[in-house]
């Protein structure tokens, strides 16, 4: 909770936005409860929340998660969702240019491929 009224402290006065990773919310002990940061109306109206099921359910290769935010965020947020699923990031790009230019010598992968068969 005072990491909340902290939070709330940095952010009143500014635009900044708040991401809050809240993928671990539904595992508590010793009768905790989860604080989420939508609770307090101020800080949700600038706050994405993310998470998912892999945590819960033990799931992690499954990586299915979700994000809720007000709508005005989320129509940002789709923005960013679509670019970043629609395009290959920069890094790798360059990598595989490097990959391309070489002459490769790929029979070290086939072949070890071939024996996991």
């Amino acid at each position: 909770m005072q990491r909340i009224w902290k939070t709330a402290k940095i952010v009143t006065g500014t635009k900044i936005l708040i991401l809050s990773d809240e993928t671990y919310a539904p595992i508590l002990f010793e009768g905790y409860e989860h604080q989420s940061i939508a609770r307090y109306p101020k800080l949700a109206e600038r706050t994405y929340i993310i998470s998912g099921f892999s945590k819960l359910l033990n799931t992690d290769s499954w990586q299915i998660s979700y994000c809720l935010a007000p709508e005005k965020l989320m129509n940002e947020y789709r923005k960013m969702q679509h670019f970043q699923i629609m395009s290959v990031g920069l890094p790798f790009q360059i990598a595989l240019a490097l990959y391309l230019r070489q002459k490769n010598n790929d029979s070290a992968t086939i072949s070890n491929l071939q024996m996991k068969r």
